[in-house]
């Protein structure tokens, strides 16, 4: 695999090494983060960004995200069932968002609450966005909307 970057709602080509599970995912999140105005205002042009794990740890991808003020990278376990690693990535871009770009995203939508979701998988296996206080399942992951 080589270096590689693409938009944040879209798929590498697929020669440039990226699994198909991780560019779903890639898209999946890129939706989410689109709907957050904060984000998608303050950082305009973020592309995702791929590279073989600098220690060569196996199974493992530099998976981040970049523009024009903002980057960061992370590991990601490509050995993961699909919904965990949807609910994986989309973990480490909400961990980064709020604890080092200080946008709480995604705000809990249940009644009141003004904590961010946690992505999860639920029984059902699908990769959700849940209430961390009542366990509700508020939305899949890539399926948020700004009209909640």
């Amino acid at each position: 695999m080589r270096d590689v970057s693409w938009p944040l709602v879209g798929t590498p080509e697929p020669e440039a090494g990226v699994p198909t599970t991780v560019g779903h995912a890639c898209t999946l999140v890129g939706q989410d983060l689109l709907t957050e105005s904060a984000i998608a205002g303050r950082f305009p042009q973020l592309r995702w960004t791929a590279e073989p794990h600098p220690l060569g740890v196996a199974n493992t991808l530099l998976l981040g995200l970049t523009g024009a003020d903002m980057s960061f990278a992370f590991d990601l376990e490509l050995t993961l069932p699909t919904p965990n690693l949807i609910a994986a990535l989309a973990d480490r871009v909400q961990t980064h968002f709020t604890g080092y770009e200080f946008i709480t995203w995604p705000l809990c939508w249940v009644q009141g609450h003004q904590h961010p979701m946690t992505a999860t998988v639920t029984l059902d296996e699908r990769a959700s966005w849940v209430c961390p206080s009542t366990g509700t399942v508020v939305s899949l992951i890539g399926e948020l909307t700004t009209d909640c």
